[in-house]
């Protein structure tokens, strides 16, 4: 009888071991800029759910030391109570900086589902300058390894994924933009000045107040309204930032609700992912620098009431498939045997009638042969005492 019950026992246990949960985690940047830490669980039963306990979590984040003074700020969003512990260390090459669950145990916050990723903190690379490689150390990195316990069951996350190429430090978007604010009814308005439009990093809760010089904005995907214009329409006004951007996705038309002078004033950088179109009207100054990453990432549009402004202060970088697209308006047609003349300047900077600028050359217009006479101004004929040759074609 022992024996039958010692054999029960021992297949009892089997069972057990062979239904266990398998578990990955990985570090990836997120939309925002920050640094995120995910899990997921890929195989067993009984995935967390919020009437789980979660009795146990620990890991450590790690990067080489020859990137210098790099330092792990602290937790800016997590539901599941993390901390950072103490200050980093070093092994192997590399610093890290572990963290744990700083209230075991609690409830799980939310219900998992498997093989998807869930992100349980979201955080700032702190001091330093550059980009590098951020990732979760494996079990065998550190003696306290990487671990989260369900239930009082604990069980070693596999390392799946690292954050290549993030730059730091990182900046903390402060105010994300949600269009949730009222809708005036006018043109369509959502007003970049409406606190009801904006929210924090870590809570879907209204701001209620616009983003000052100081705010870092940015402009998520997936959204059904997006910044129109800086206060109630057709009102004149000046929006506000320090750093903006504006993810992949997302396409903010600015200026479109008014016909007035509207002015966005970036003290920062800006990085677009999406599209930023600045209508007739409206006026967008970048203190800092301007990073354009999509194609047509910036369109200044003009018409009968006139063109839009875009300047940067800084440097403008084009990255992977970036471009600009600045348009000129001109009106008018003229009837058999007569003609029109414009004159026409350069709607972006060029620096010299050589061409070396960023200008645009006649030759880059659709110029018609023809049926258009289009002239260039050759200065060099000036200056060489030619003034009849002064104008080419």
């Amino acid at each position: 009888m022992k024996k039958n019950l010692f054999l029960t026992l021992m297949l009892s246990s089997f069972a057990l071991l062979s239904i266990g949960q398998s578990f990955e985690i990985r570090t990836t940047e997120g939309d925002e800029g920050y640094l995120y830490v995910q899990m997921r669980e890929t195989s067993g039963t009984g995935t967390p759910q919020t009437s789980d306990q979660l009795s146990d979590l620990v890991f450590q984040i790690k990067w080489l030391s020859s990137l210098g003074n790099v330092d792990m700020g602290n937790v800016i969003c997590s539901s599941y109570e993390i901390t950072k512990s103490g200050t980093r260390s070093v092994q192997g090459g590399y610093y890290y900086q572990e963290y744990y669950a700083d209230n075991t145990p609690f409830a799980f916050p939310e219900n998992w589902t498997q093989n998807i990723w869930v992100t349980i903190a979201k955080m700032e690379v702190g001091t330093g300058s550059g980009t590098g490689t951020f990732e979760i150390g494996d079990n065998a990195f550190v003696p306290t390894g990487v671990n989260i316990g369900v239930n009082l069951v604990d069980y070693t996350p596999t390392v799946n994924g690292s954050a290549t190429n993030l730059s730091f430090p990182t900046v903390v978007y402060d105010y994300v933009w949600t269009g949730a604010g009222i809708n005036t009814g006018f043109q369509n308005e959502f007003s970049w000045g409406q606190g009801a439009n904006w929210k924090g990093t870590c809570s879907d809760t209204p701001l209620g107040a616009a983003p000052s010089v100081g705010s870092n904005c940015y402009i998520p995907a997936g959204l059904s309204n997006y910044p129109a214009n800086v206060n109630a329409a057709f009102m004149a006004g000046t929006g506000l930032a320090n750093n903006v951007r504006i993810a992949s996705g997302a396409s903010v038309n600015f200026g479109i609700a008014t016909n007035v002078s509207e002015l966005l004033n970036i003290s920062g950088d800006l990085v677009v992912d999406g599209t930023l179109s600045i209508n007739p009207k409206s006026f967008i100054t970048v203190t800092g620098s301007t990073t354009i990453n999509s194609a047509e990432g910036i369109v200044v549009q003009a018409d009968a009431s006139g063109v839009g402004s875009f300047i940067d202060n800084g440097t403008i970088t084009y990255g992977g498939s970036g471009s600009a697209k600045v348009q000129t308006y001109l009106s008018n047609a003229a009837g058999a045997g007569s003609f029109y003349i414009h004159q026409v300047g350069p709607t972006v900077d060029d620096e010299g009638y050589s061409g070396s600028g960023t200008g645009a050359d006649l030759s880059a217009f659709n110029v018609a042969s023809g049926s258009t006479y289009a002239y260039y101004w050759d200065e060099s004929e000036v200056l060489s005492g030619d003034n009849d040759q002064g104008w080419k074609n």
